[in-house]
């Protein structure tokens, strides 16, 4: 008779499931964003707010879009205005070394924009920010008396 056994399946983290789209005219960026988060996150990268458009209009399961400000008409502001209008679920930040954030303010006050990071990103930042989002809570066990 042989024993029945479970196998210990590899608990993966539910950030692995996250779609991001990271959207950013600077192929250097793009490379650079992919390098740091690919492992951890499921990835799109657009390099126009065209091209984040249509991906979207296309894939519904993108959970955040993350977009520098200093793009080509519409930047990355007008951006998040557009997809907001598309889905009012996706969580949107922004990436930038624009050092004046006035007109990025209101976004921020308003919730269209969940957080603000500069660039060079710094990478525990940002995961510590996803994970705010986006981490499964383990149940609290109660305590028998």
């Amino acid at each position: 008779m042989q024993a029945a056994f479970r196998v210990k399946q590899k608990r993966r983290d539910p950030m692995e499931r996250v779609k991001i789209l990271y959207v950013d005219d600077n192929p250097v960026n793009l490379k650079v964003f992919h390098n740091m988060f690919g492992s951890f996150f499921d990835l799109a990268l657009a390099d126009s707010s065209a091209g984040a458009l249509n991906y979207l209009k296309t894939n519904p399961e993108v959970k955040v879009l993350v977009s520098d400000w200093q793009m080509p008409r519409p930047d990355g502001l007008e951006l998040i205005d557009l997809v907001l209008q598309l889905d009012r679920d996706i969580l949107c930040f922004m990436v930038s070394d624009n050092e004046n954030t006035v007109k990025a303010e209101p976004y921020l006050r308003s919730g269209k924009i969940r957080k603000y990071f500069r660039k060079p990103l710094n990478k525990k930042l940002f995961m510590r920010e996803m994970r705010r989002y986006f981490m499964i809570k383990k149940p609290v066990l109660q305590r028998k008396i």
